[in-house]
C-alpha cells in the first residue's frame, strides 16, 4: 500500500503524527459547537447569570465532548485497529484502547 493510500493512523506513527482524516469532520463540527457554548458560558458568568443555568450549559458541553471522543474512538477502531489486525502493531493498538478506557473510567476525561 502506498503512503498516500494509508489512513492517518498508519502514517508517521513512530512520531505520533496523524494527518487530518475526512472521517473527523463530524468531530470538528462538535468541537466548534462546544467552542460556541464556552463563549456563551463566559458571557453568562460575566453577566452574573443564575448558577443552575450556567451549570446546564457546562453539562451540555461535557456531553458534546463525550460524543466527540466516542466518534474519534469509533473511527480509530474502524480504521487503525482494523488495519492492524494480523500485524505486529495489533497488540499495541489493543493496549492503547485499554489505556484510554482506563483513563475514561477514572474520570480523567472530564
Amino acid at each position: 500500500m502506498e503512503e498516500k493510500d494509508m489512513h492517518a493512523c498508519q502514517t508517521d506513527m513512530e512520531e505520533g503524527n496523524h494527518a487530518h482524516h475526512h472521517k473527523h469532520e463530524g468531530v470538528l463540527r462538535l468541537i466548534r459547537t462546544a467552542e460556541g457554548h464556552l463563549a456563551g458560558i463566559e458571557k453568562m458568568i460575566n453577566e452574573d447569570r443564575y448558577c443552575i443555568d450556567i451549570s446546564k450549559q457546562l453539562l451540555a458541553i461535557m456531553s458534546i465532548l463525550r460524543r466527540a471522543n466516542l466518534e474519534i474512538l469509533k473511527t480509530h477502531m474502524e480504521t487503525c485497529v482494523k488495519s492492524a489486525v494480523g500485524s505486529e502493531n495489533f497488540e499495541e493498538k489493543i493496549k492503547e484502547l485499554e489505556m484510554i478506557m482506563e483513563y475514561m473510567t477514572k474520570g480523567k476525561g472530564e
